[in-house]
């Protein structure tokens, strides 16, 4: 649980991310801001969505780590990262996912 007005000062969420990083690039944002994260043992979550994904949506996260990984870590990893997203389908004949990767498409429609 987190105040409102904490979560607006520390800025806004990266929309380059699109479905996936959100929560991540939060949780760097809080710990950025000299903030503690603490984890609660009892809570407990149930998922209750797929277990695949789409080459779109593999490719979506693929972008999104690699924005994140820039934005953290430096151009470097942001660049390795890049690299990696489209060179893995490619090797890996996902070539469907390829095409999203390449193409840099996210899955709302919108691209980089």
């Amino acid at each position: 649980m987190a105040r409102v007005f904490f979560i607006k000062a520390i800025r806004q969420i990266d929309a380059r991310y699109g479905q996936f990083g959100c929560d991540a690039d939060l949780a760097a944002e809080i710990r950025r801001a000299s903030r503690k994260i603490l984890l609660v043992p009892g809570a407990r979550v149930q998922h209750q969505g797929r277990t695949t994904y789409s080459s779109m949506e593999r490719a979506d996260f693929l972008q999104a780590r690699a924005v994140f990984l820039g934005k953290y870590q430096g151009f470097g990893a942001g660049l390795q990262a890049r690299i990696a997203a489209v060179l893995g389908p490619f090797f890996g004949f996902r070539f469907g996912e390829l095409r999203y990767t390449i193409a840099g498409q996210k899955i709302d429609g919108t691209q980089e």
